[in-house]
């Protein structure tokens, strides 16, 4: 980011229904294959001393250093949730197409403001029931949701202060504000598979977790032959038309690159703890998280049953 307010373009697909991938061979591995070398950014404990202040935090002082516990990593990939934990303003450009086979498709902009420190740094040092962040977001499209206002006030949790979020809305035929009832986390927006966890971002002390093993992801966002070009924004607030098939999974400036294009990642389990996250919709969740920043790239979620649920795979465009 270039300034206190940046602009930064997220696009995310986000599917209600296994995907098969056809691939030659395969490029993930598990834990027990590593080499001795691969397991070196690796700390392997699952117990490990704890926080005198924060019982469920690591007694290493964030952001860790290597070698990293699954926990650790866990924890750094909460640096990057849906929305950015800096200040900014936020182009939402959607579309979902449902299981019933209903196409919706909608435009927003945010504005995101966090007290400081910004970043998930901040968000450590509040104090449970303290609000962290605000955002007010205004829909320009479709042209019926034209005007209508959401302002949410988030607030950091712990098993005593369980209140994410207070949500008002504005709407321009009705010409009133509104406070909306506490969301229940596996509430779905409407018309769309995300769910107000996906959006909001869990925190990593409700899991636990593990390394699952390692693997390597190629792919980008699919867009249709049709779709030949798609106009990005830069933190400095120019904006250019770039080919669709050009696109990378961590950007241009991401240094750390396979030969052939790839995102060297580590695959986490982190399953639900009783105590914190009782009878959760959720409760299995694979992630994909780059092996140098943490960025989770793929989510796969896993519901009581052991059912595959929701599977998500990002593709982040701006700085």
């Amino acid at each position: 980011m270039t300034g206190a307010y940046g602009c930064l373009l997220l696009f995310a697909v986000t599917l209600l229904w296994p995907v098969l991938l056809q691939a030659e061979g395969r490029s993930w591995k598990y834990l027990k294959e590593l080499s001795e070398d691969e397991r070196k950014a690796l700390d392997l404990r699952s117990d490990t001393p704890r926080s005198t202040t924060l019982p469920y935090f690591p007694a290493e002082p964030y952001p860790f250093t290597a070698p990293y516990t699954a926990e650790e990593i866990g924890i750094r990939s909460m640096e990057f949730p849906h929305m950015a934990r800096w200040n900014h303003v936020q182009i939402e450009d959607y579309g979902s197409i449902m299981h019933t086979g209903y196409l919706f498709s909608g435009k927003i902009i945010v504005l995101v403001t966090h007290d400081q420190p910004e970043g998930l740094e901040g968000y450590l040092q509040k104090k449970p029931g303290e609000v962290f962040t605000r955002w007010l977001s205004q829909d320009t499209a479709p042209p019926e949701n034209l005007g209508n206002q959401l302002l949410m006030v988030h607030h950091r949790t712990d098993q005593q202060a369980t209140t994410k979020t207070d949500m008002f809305g504005y709407s321009p035929i009705l010409r009133r504000v509104r406070r909306f009832p506490q969301p229940r986390r596996q509430d779905r927006f409407p018309d769309q598979p995300i769910t107000f966890d996906d959006f909001l971002g869990r925190d990593a002390w409700e899991f636990s977790w593990r390394f699952v093993g390692t693997d390597v992801l190629t792919e980008t966002v699919r867009f249709p032959t049709t779709r030949q070009t798609i106009t990005l924004m830069s933190g400095e607030g120019t904006m250019k038309d770039v080919a669709a098939k050009s696109l990378k999974l961590m950007g241009e400036e991401y240094a750390h690159y396979t030969p052939t294009g790839g995102v060297p990642c580590f695959i986490l389990e982190a399953k639900a703890k009783a105590d914190w996250l009782q009878d959760y919709y959720a409760p299995r969740i694979l992630y994909w998280v780059d092996q140098h920043h943490f960025y989770p790239l793929r989510t796969e979620q896993y519901g009581p049953g052991g059912e595959l649920i929701y599977i998500e795979q990002d593709l982040r465009f701006g700085p």
